[in-house]
């Protein structure tokens, strides 16, 4: 989920990108959560992170 201004921007960015890399904090199962919640659709994204949350 982008946060801010980031919303603005990072989706249009994507679209103009070669290769999209995505890092989450975690997958979860498919419908867990509400399409609207999706920034940026799976087709678009190339490679998927799945990073630790420090803090």
């Amino acid at each position: 989920v982008f946060s801010l201004t980031a919303r603005n921007f990072n989706p249009l960015i994507v679209l103009a990108c070669n290769t999209v890399i995505v890092e989450v904090e975690e997958i979860v199962p498919v419908g867990s959560i509400s399409p609207d919640e999706i920034h940026i659709p799976g087709v678009l994204v190339d490679y998927v992170s799945v990073g630790s949350v420090v803090g």
